[in-house]
């Protein structure tokens, strides 16, 4: 009977670093997609944040754009050119990421106001498209871990671009 127990432990021996190995495992997967998804959240807010800013940028200044009279058709700078540079390097602060493809500017006239208006009111919006997202831990396995994100818009009235003192 003595020689039983012993043969028992023996068997058991090493049983609780491989349940461990296992947990650890578990826990850590749980743990970086959980950091994973809150550096997707915060780069979205970013994102955001970026796409507020630059509308407000585009609203503020100079349009990028001459501006059609008669108000006949919407306009869009061409960002590829150069023409977006300023605008660009503000949002690039709030995502670095960012560029000159990623962005879409319009202008168009806005049927905001009254018909005895003193100037036109144009609306400007801006949009983020094709914006890519790395993520971490499924890069550092050799794994395809880039996320198109969705796009991003902020649409502002520029009653400041063409105002009468």
């Amino acid at each position: 009977m003595s020689n039983a127990m012993p043969r028992r432990y023996k068997r058991q021996r090493g049983a609780a670093t491989v349940e461990s190995a296992i947990i650890m495992v578990v826990f850590l997967m749980l743990v970086m997609g959980i950091i994973e998804f809150a550096l997707l959240i915060f780069n979205a807010s970013s994102l955001v944040e970026a796409t507020r800013a630059g509308s407000r940028y585009l609203i503020v200044n100079e349009p990028l754009v001459t501006l059609d009279d008669e108000c006949t058709a919407a306009v869009s700078p061409d960002c590829g050119a150069g023409e977006c540079d300023a605008l660009l390097s503000r949002m690039q602060r709030f995502y670095s990421p960012l560029t000159a493809d990623n962005l879409e500017i319009t202008y168009r006239c806005s049927s905001t106001g009254y018909s005895e208006a003193f100037y036109d009111i144009y609306e400007v919006e801006l949009r983020l498209v094709d914006v890519e997202y790395e993520f971490i831990t499924p890069g550092i396995l050799g794994l395809d871990s880039t996320l198109i994100l969705p796009d991003f818009r902020s649409t502002r009235l520029s009653e400041d671009l063409d105002t009468v003192n």
